[in-house]
């Protein structure tokens, strides 16, 4: 039922505050549950890395520790303390994960700035110079794709 003025009566907003209710906990459940997972996972991921172990994370990729170490003639001169350096987490995308992300890439040219005038897109920019559209700097989304030293782990 509506009223006159064209507004719900207050039996119809709780209806719809009731209804739409449930739905909003569940998508907060989802968000803690998965915040409480990754919570769980990264916990256990320390400890393996710790014991020196690789992490794999499911299909997406394993974690492992990388560092690098001043060499010795005798190993009764090396000191682990004062020799290793660099230590860090090293993610390694699976081939799988990575082709799923790289190939769905895209890119898109936001501003363009030149002598300090900013243009909100390619495409202005070019109307404003007298520039005919087209060429490879096109505003708009290129895909992703395999070349141009993507092969490389930027992460690591």
């Amino acid at each position: 039922m509506r009223l006159l003025n064209g507004m719900e009566s207050p039996i119809q907003a709780r209806r719809k505050i009731r209804m739409s209710l449930p739905a909003t906990l569940l998508k907060i459940l989802r968000l803690h549950l998965l915040k409480w997972i990754l919570e769980l996972f990264f916990r256990e991921a320390i400890k393996e890395l710790l014991n020196g172990n690789s992490v794999r994370a499911g299909r997406y990729g394993n974690f492992r520790i990388a560092f690098r170490s001043e060499g010795v003639e005798d190993i009764n001169e090396f000191n682990a303390n004062s020799m290793i350096k660099d230590a860090r987490i090293v993610f390694q995308p699976s081939k799988l994960f990575r082709s799923e992300v790289i190939n769905k890439l895209q890119f898109t040219v936001n501003c363009v700035t030149e002598d300090e005038v900013k243009y909100a897109s390619l495409s202005d920019y070019r109307r404003a110079k007298g520039i005919s559209g087209g060429g490879s700097g096109s505003d708009k989304p290129s895909g992703g794709g395999s070349g141009g030293g993507l092969d490389e782990n930027p992460l690591g």
